[in-house]
């Protein structure tokens, strides 16, 4: 699932390096083991209730302590990094399902209508209603364009 999201974000419009190339995070092994722990932690329940208590309790650390380190260890806020992932699923269920807005939202972790909009336009630039829209667009030109290189293949065939 990293994997997954690491290759969405690396396709995402707008992307831009926040840091030099020179800039290297150094972590130690047992604090990437519990990173990793942390975010897959995550992983397995963005889509439910998820606080930073539960979080933190997860990992044996106070909210603070968990707080700091996982900012440190993965450059954004635990929820930030939740509502990342919450995001993410819901552009999948945008782009591969009929579920209505607000079923999409509820499907991604967001309990309330207004919230997931407003976390989606400030992720995506968009709301999820023009981002659907922009996807079946783009697919269907896909389709098109797909059909008539196939169409130029096959005439040079006869």
């Amino acid at each position: 699932l990293l994997v997954e999201i690491l290759d969405e974000l690396a396709r995402a419009p707008r992307m831009r390096p926040i840091a030099s190339a020179a800039y290297r995070v150094t972590v130690d092994a047992g604090s990437q083991r519990r990173i990793d722990r942390a975010c897959r932690f995550l992983h397995e329940r963005y889509r439910n209730e998820l606080s930073l208590q539960e979080a933190a309790a997860h990992l044996h650390l106070s909210v603070s302590a968990f707080g700091r380190f996982f900012s440190q260890g993965t450059g954004r806020t635990f929820t930030a990094y939740r509502n990342e992932l919450r995001i993410g699923h819901a552009c999948d269920l945008l782009q591969h399902t009929d579920l209505s807005i607000a079923a999409v939202a509820l499907e991604s972790g967001f309990a309330n209508l207004a919230h997931f909009n407003r976390r989606f336009r400030r992720l995506r630039q968009t709301t999820p209603r023009s981002f659907r829209a922009a996807f079946a667009r783009d697919n269907a030109l896909s389709q098109i364009a797909g059909e008539r290189v196939s169409h130029r293949a096959a005439d040079r065939g006869s």
